[in-house]
């Protein structure tokens, strides 16, 4: 099962901003720079993140085709270039600097692989801020490895999902390159994958799934179908979106746990399998990062 979808440009349709738009929907264009911050003591007051947000989501909320809730927006990075729901460093960067610029640890970033519940294959990604923390954002953690960088990785433990949670590192430029290599591997080799960026960017949660694989192949049961339950990242974070009224005022936790671990993500044994190929690349790639950086000191 491939994730691989070709472009608009790739099947021989012009290849223009607008074929790429979703018609009838006015998406927004912002443009981010960096303020300059004065040295001395400034007398501006920070603006409350509840006005943030409502000044943000005023012209956002009827331009998300659908949200999950209020606060729920997407954020597509160079929409004219039409390009494909395929992730790689300079994105990935963007998306981090969104969750880090926001200072908030309820305003959390998010992306959807091909596969893995990606709505439409244009880049995007979503942001959804939420006064709370997800399951996943409390579930314990295993340090299984820290790269040359300081960056660290973990192990999500006693959670239906499995997947990996980085942070640390010097920066968070470290922390981004290490993620995007572990997601350009994935995609690479036809893995869906989910990503939230969590705590203003401090902490990123690479989560496996193989709910569209399992479903597509019959080996999804009865009950979880008629749920329509969708996994994506904010799904598999523990924010369940229910379509049937029984099933809101019904299920249980442990329905959902259920549906998490035995559904929705890989099992035990292919975690394991793709787990150890994530950390071998990701320290050969950092190994030729770093060599090339101390070749371009030398020059």
């Amino acid at each position: 099962m491939s994730v691989y979808q070709p472009t608009q440009g790739q099947r021989g349709e012009e290849k223009s901003g607008r074929s790429c738009l979703l018609q009838g929907i006015g998406l927004p264009l912002y443009y981010f720079s960096k303020a300059e911050k004065d040295s001395g003591c400034s007398s501006e007051k920070i603006e409350p993140q509840s006005t943030f947000l409502d000044r943000l989501l005023k012209e956002w909320d009827d331009r998300k085709v659908s949200p999950i809730d209020y606060g729920h927006v997407l954020l597509i990075p160079r929409i004219l270039d039409c390009l494909p729901q395929r992730l790689d460093e300079q994105s990935f960067s963007l998306a981090v600097s969104v969750a880090r610029e926001a200072e908030t640890p309820y305003f959390r970033v998010a992306y959807n692989s091909l596969g893995a519940f990606a709505t439409i294959n244009h880049l995007h990604f979503q942001a959804f801020y939420l006064v709370g923390a997800f399951p996943v954002e409390k579930a314990p953690t295993q340090r299984i490895m820290t790269l040359a960088s300081g960056v660290e990785i973990f192990q999500l433990s006693h959670y239906p999902v499995r997947g990996l949670v980085f942070g640390g590192g010097s920066n968070l430029e470290d922390l981004s390159i290490a993620v995007s290599i572990a997601c350009i591997f994935l995609q690479d080799n036809d893995i869906p994958y989910n990503v939230i960026i969590s705590d203003a960017g401090k902490r990123i949660f690479l989560l496996l799934q193989c709910y569209a694989e399992k479903r597509t192949r019959g080996e999804v049961n009865q009950e979880f179908l008629e749920m329509q339950i969708n996994p994506a990242a904010w799904e598999l974070g523990g924010y369940m979106v229910v379509k049937r009224r029984k099933d809101y005022q019904e299920t249980s936790e442990d329905t959902l746990w259920r549906f998490l671990d035995e559904v929705a993500s890989v099992s035990a044994e292919r975690f394991k399998e793709i787990k150890e190929c994530i950390l071998s690349n990701l320290s050969d790639k950092i190994v030729e990062r770093n060599m090339g950086r101390e070749d371009d000191h030398k020059c």
